[in-house]
């Protein structure tokens, strides 16, 4: 799960004039479900937190951002690791190790997604693939048997 700044998200949207309305349905989600991210009562991923850095057409550090002046960014407060690790950055600027440290976190969230679905894919394949030599050898009985 990922700290993010509520704040920001209200000021984006209220800055492209949308509703909350407006902002769920590009998330393809209800309005109540964005209106609790908005609020700051929602938990929400790494890949959330993308889907909705896209949305506004903003980078996803900037989400994560403290703002306690609308022109000066303050710190970032985020949340790295897995379950057993867990390691809370809290300061005044994301430092390029830390960016570094969310990419990794992104893109090992986005590898255990694809080798799952990698997972399901071969055994769909698998199954394709019995079907076939099933209808094959029944094929291959009615031919022997046209061919007697």
């Amino acid at each position: 799960m990922v700290r993010y700044d509520s704040n920001n998200l209200k000021e984006l949207r209220e800055s492209k004039n949308w509703s909350q309305e407006e902002v769920a349905k590009k998330l393809h989600i209800s309005k109540n479900g964005y209106a609790k991210i908005e609020h700051g009562e929602s938990r929400i991923n790494m890949e959330r937190l993308k889907q909705i850095a896209d949305v506004f057409g903003v980078d996803v550090v900037k989400l994560m951002e403290c703002q306690d002046d609308k022109d000066k960014s303050t710190g970032i407060i985020c949340l790295i690791g897995d379950s057993s690790v867990n390691n809370n950055y809290f300061g005044d600027s994301l430092s390029e190790i830390e960016r570094l440290k969310l990419i990794i976190n992104h893109k090992d969230e986005l590898l255990k997604k694809e080798q799952k679905d990698n997972a399901r894919l071969e055994k769909e394949l698998a199954r394709l693939v019995k079907d076939i030599m099933k209808k094959d050898e029944q094929i291959d009985a009615l031919m022997k048997k046209l061919t007697d």
